[in-house]
């Protein structure tokens, strides 16, 4: 069955776009902690997805994280197994979506076979360049969602603490590894050093703990040792530029993977990591005097995922975040997140858009249909 739309209606003539599924579609994604979001999603879109798949779009998904360390691999089973379980007490037809595991050699052949219709990639600027490349020289649609340094843009507050709290909350959530985490926090110069006090409060006395039973004032490892050697090495960079550690900053003992979630401030804007997206527990500040100021400190990045304000003034928010060159604002959240709301965003984060009717649209072939009669 196909949906229509109608476009328009005359006497003697009829004209409509009918809504048909591309074909099997390759979803792309490298087991880190990105995952999270895709099996979160998953699991709330197989209540959706019979409709969907019976009268509507008929989309295979085939999902590709390549193993890693053991421990990922079985994890990576054990998670896609579940997912699938999900979708098929769903009602998902059998086959309507499935997992794999393949390497760079494989995706390409998948991409380039003629019954692949369309790809999809969450993960990073590098692998969405050569996933990109390879969906271009095969003619294929591609959506791609990679990294982001989102803004978190602070003009006022009546109640600065609480406003810190919810930013370094969602910042150190799944120890900072989100695409959309509040990543570069642009705080309004009045209230600038009471909000910083606030996050080097939070992250004062933190001790490493057990993800499986989190205890008051602890924090969860990442996704490897090698993912927290990189945030480390980072923020290392970082503080050779100018920057300044004010709490945290502290790689755990291997083979563990803990990294103290961290506050990190005057990043010089003229050095290299101005510029790069932390994966991580670590909230970059920086003070702004004015809207304009903050506006062109959001934007001057090559990134553009997502990014949210916060004003005691709505109107004024709203103002400035429509002027944010992103995929997703939000005013007075920091990131609104739903089965049903689209996720995306612009320059080099990526083009397309997952998640809901405008996400399965991104896959959908509207066939004008005309009749004369």
């Amino acid at each position: 069955e196909a949906k229509a739309e109608l476009v328009r209606s005359e006497p003697r003539k009829k004209c409509c776009a009918l809504a048909e599924c591309y074909g099997i579609l390759l979803y792309c994604n490298t087991f880190t902690a990105r995952e999270i979001r895709i099996i979160t999603a998953s699991a709330e879109l197989a209540e959706a997805l019979p409709r969907l798949f019976r009268r509507a779009f008929g989309i295979s998904f085939d999902q590709l994280p390549p193993p890693d360390t053991e421990g990922k691999r079985s994890f990576a089973i054990t998670a896609r197994g579940k997912i699938e379980e999900i979708f098929r007490a769903a009602g998902v037809p059998e086959g309507g979506y499935s997992h794999l595991f393949a390497g760079h050699d494989q995706i390409a052949s998948m991409i380039a076979d003629s019954r692949v219709q369309g790809v999809s990639l969450t993960g990073s600027e590098r692998a969405g360049a050569i996933i990109g490349a390879q969906a271009g020289q095969n003619l294929k649609k591609a959506v791609l969602e990679l990294g982001g340094i989102d803004p978190m843009v602070v003009l006022d507050a009546d109640d600065v603490a609480a406003v810190a709290l919810e930013a370094w909350e969602f910042r150190t959530y799944n120890a900072g590894q989100v695409c959309n985490s509040n990543k570069r926090l642009i705080v309004m110069d009045d209230i600038y050093d009471d909000f910083v006090a606030e996050l080097v409060k939070l992250g004062t006395g933190l001790v490493p703990g057990d993800p499986m039973n989190l205890g008051e004032g602890e924090y969860v490892p990442l996704s490897s040792r090698a993912a927290a050697e990189t945030v480390d090495a980072q923020v290392t960079k970082a503080v050779t530029e100018g920057a300044r550690v004010l709490v945290g900053g502290e790689l755990g003992e291997g083979p563990a993977a803990y990294y103290a979630p961290t506050v990190l401030v005057d990043v010089p804007r003229d050095s290299e990591s101005y510029g790069e997206e932390i994966f991580g527990p670590v909230a970059t500040v920086y003070r702004v005097s004015s809207d304009e100021e903050a506006l062109e400190l959001a934007n001057d990045c090559a990134l553009g995922l997502g990014g949210s304000v916060f004003s005691t003034d709505e109107a004024r928010a709203d103002r400035v975040a429509a002027r944010l060159e992103v995929g997703m604002t939000h005013v007075n959240t920091i990131a609104a997140e739903a089965a049903e709301i689209p996720f995306g965003g612009v320059k080099r984060s990526g083009f397309g858009r997952e998640m809901g009717p405008i996400g399965m649209g991104e896959f959908v072939n509207k066939r004008l249909h005309f009749i004369a009669k």
